[in-house]
């Protein structure tokens, strides 16, 4: 029964669609930051994070779903090109984790430890997948 999952084809499409799921995670998470009705159900913490946060931080989040959808897409078309935005995901991931922990609550910070980590496995499947 698990023998389909050992076909290369189907193991990418697996792995693609979590990524497509993780990422769009990931941006309605930061979405709903940017969103000024849909941050007032966010807890004072977490409001005064958003208010106070680095710009680069921001970006910084931004750059990390943009490059993780734009690399699941190159990981579905098989292109090599997809672990070097893998990377890129995962550096920009690992630039938001200090702010985070220092400026907002700790679960902010906690998430995005969680998608950095993500990323990195989804950098290292790329490259092995790419060589």
């Amino acid at each position: 029964m698990f023998a389909i999952l050992k076909k290369p084809a189907v193991t990418l499409g697996l792995v693609a669609v979590v990524e497509l799921i993780w990422y769009g995670m990931v941006y309605a998470l930061i979405r709903e930051q940017l969103d000024p009705v849909a941050a007032q159900t966010l807890t004072d913490d977490y409001r005064h994070f958003i208010d106070i946060r680095p710009i680069w931080e921001l970006t910084a989040a931004h750059i990390t779903y943009i490059a993780g959808l734009i690399g699941a897409v190159l990981l579905v078309v098989q292109r090599k090109e997809a672990a070097w935005a893998f990377a890129l995901s995962t550096i920009a991931a690992a630039i938001t984790v200090i702010p985070t922990f220092v400026l907002g609550p700790a679960i902010i910070g906690t998430i995005m430890l969680v998608v950095t980590i993500v990323a990195g496995l989804f950098t290292w499947f790329a490259r092995r997948r790419f060589g």
